[in-house]
């Protein structure tokens, strides 16, 4: 029961479920970077493309610029536009297309095309995954909800990609058969949860910032993750904070270039920066794709599970205001993307010149990350996403807007309350 409780609070089984079914996209993530690995050391793959150090550089790293594409602007852009499971939905499609791409008979320049598609998608899926989880999670689980569809997930998908690919091994006919089929697999994890995306509840604070005007629609999602009725304290609680906020930040314009044109949102997407740079600057991806020693790889892989990776988007998802989240989210993770390749790109001449040597640097950036994170990033456990202004030294955006909006709070609670009446007195009716 212990156990059960953990992951399935009393309060919040109906949101811990939805979004425990998040881990199926995180999944395709996962295995789509996990499969390609497996697919660089196939005989017949390198056979085929005519493969070279050179060319399995650019078939590793090229996905990698189309991802920094859509952090820079596309991912978050379309999270914003068209709602965080529609942008998840496409994403989706977009990385499906990829694969098709890939796993067809076709040229090598093809072949990067479908890598940059993938690419493309994993971006916008990471970025609008995140999102959905920060926004709907309840605050006391937040970040324990984000990390795990997150971390969980991408290393679920990895795990059943090198799996599949060892199995598919062993099948060398027809040719090419192993790496197209093992490539193919993904696709129905992502159509799975493209199917059951359908029954979930859009981001109540998405909808509020879209369609402020729909606020019963806002109450009922909230009622719905929260497992209450509009008239809940727990439920009353989180929709006043949200209306709050939002009749506060409606001063405020949104977008890019009050992201750079403000110096508190600047100062802030610095601590985002820095925190998705942690879950690549201790050197794991590069111990991934080219450490030797097993048990030292599976225990860095087990503390990076529960510290680096799923802390890093936990903490960027949730630091932005409401307007600028999705956009500013995306930059943010540009950091993890830097981090990568300015470590991975060289690791293996470096690596190959100091031998040994060269993990006593990625002890030393562990150390140097660790230090850091005491000193520098601020603790928001516990925190509403509404709220969180307070903790970096700005105005808290609930309680400007109850002070400046005193009037209109009270009448939004008062047709919450008719709202609340006409529901019982149905209710009775039809008993």
């Amino acid at each position: 029961m212990g156990f059960l409780t953990t992951f399935l609070p009393p309060g919040d089984r109906y949101a811990a479920l939805l979004l425990y079914g998040m881990v199926l996209s995180t999944c395709f993530n996962g295995y789509d970077a996990g499969i390609m690995t497996v697919i660089l050391a196939d005989s017949q793959f390198i056979e085929y493309y005519s493969v070279d150090a050179n060319r399995s550089g650019i078939i590793a790293s090229i996905p990698w610029a189309a991802t920094g594409v859509a952090q820079l602007f596309l991912g978050g852009t379309l999270a914003g536009f068209l709602g965080r499971l529609w942008a998840l939905r496409i994403s989706i499609v977009i990385m499906i297309v990829g694969v098709v791409v890939q796993s067809v008979p076709n040229t090598f320049g093809v072949l990067i095309l479908g890598r940059l598609l993938s690419g493309l998608g994993f971006g916008c899926v990471y970025i609008a995954t995140s999102l959905y989880v920060a926004e709907c999670s309840p605050k006391a689980l937040r970040g324990s909800f984000v990390g795990t569809v997150t971390q969980f997930g991408y290393q679920l998908g990895t795990l059943v990609a090198f799996w599949a690919g060892y199995g598919m091994s062993f099948h060398d006919h027809p040719f090419n058969v192993a790496w197209r089929v093992s490539n193919l697999i993904q696709i129905p994890i992502g159509l799975s949860f493209i199917f059951i995306s359908f029954w979930y509840p859009e981001s109540p604070r998405w909808v509020l910032e879209k369609h402020p005007e729909d606020t019963d629609r806002v109450m009922n999602i909230l009622c719905k993750l929260r497992m209450g009725a509009p008239d809940s304290p727990h439920v009353q609680e989180e929709y006043h904070e949200l209306m709050a906020s939002y009749l506060y930040r409606q001063r405020f314009k949104s977008g890019y270039i009050r992201i750079f044109t403000s110096a508190a949102l600047r100062k802030r997407l610095l601590y985002g920066f820095y925190a998705t740079a942690l879950q690549q600057a201790g050197g794991i991806a590069a111990l991934t794709m080219y450490a030797a020693i097993v048990v030292c790889l599976f225990i860095v892989g087990m503390t990076y599970c529960w510290s680096n990776g799923p802390i890093a988007p936990a903490i960027a998802s949730e630091i932005f205001p409401q307007e600028v989240r999705d956009k500013a989210f995306g930059i943010s993770l540009l950091g993890q993307t830097a981090c990568l390749l300015a470590i991975t790109q060289p690791w293996p001449k470096f690596n190959e010149e100091v031998g040994g040597r060269s993990y006593w640097l990625l002890l030393g950036l562990n150390a140097l990350c660790l230090l850091s994170v005491i000193f520098i990033l601020p603790e928001t456990k516990g925190v509403s996403l509404e709220r969180m202004d307070a903790i970096f030294g700005e105005v808290d955006a609930v309680e400007a807007g109850e002070e400046a909006h005193g009037d209109k709070l009270e009448m939004v609670d008062v047709k919450q309350e008719e709202v609340n009446l006409e529901a019982e007195i149905k209710g009775e009716s039809e008993q």
